[in-house]
């Protein structure tokens, strides 16, 4: 098989695509194994959070490949949108774990996570987490995907064209 020659800006965005999908595969398996050692809390919230950044790693990995051969994605545009929501939502419910665990498991953290890192901090970064990511995919999913500003097409639409203004 004959390699490839990408342009510079495709190269750099596949890469990307490599190293987002092992640095996720990397954390999904130390959340895995943090399971299995006892802290439940905060593997789950690895789990969560990196698997969204491994789903994303994937699906971007994918569409750049086909891109590459030459595939029409325009029929997987809604697939994709639909995975984007489902990858947010991850996003969020992993940061919600992570406002529970930090709630309730502080002890689960190591001293110098904890002398480091201020509660407070870990709160505030969590749950700002949860409302931009969990928020923001049933915000798009109670829009139908469409971004603000934007009217749907079964919208009436209210103006009367005989009224000039």
């Amino acid at each position: 098989m004959a390699r490839r020659r990408l342009p510079p800006g495709q190269r750099k965005e596949l890469r990307e695509a490599r190293l987002m999908t092992l640095i996720g595969l990397v954390f999904v398996i130390g959340g895995g194994w943090g399971i299995s050692q006892g802290s439940l809390g905060l593997g789950i919230a690895a789990v969560l959070f990196f698997g969204a950044c491994l789903l994303y790693g994937i699906i971007n990995w994918w569409s750049i490949e086909a891109e590459l051969r030459g595939v029409d994605l325009k029929a997987a545009d809604g697939a994709f949108g639909i995975a984007i929501v489902g990858i947010a939502a991850l996003l969020g419910l992993g940061c919600l774990a992570m406002f529970v665990v930090s709630l309730i498991g502080w002890s689960q953290f190591g001293f110098a996570t904890t002398v480091r890192y201020p509660r407070i901090l870990v709160l505030v970064a969590s749950a700002a987490g949860v409302v931009l990511f969990l928020g923001g995919s049933i915000a798009l999913v109670i829009r139908k995907g469409r971004p603000f500003g934007i009217k749907s097409a079964d919208s009436e639409d209210t103006t009367d064209p005989d009224d000039e203004a």
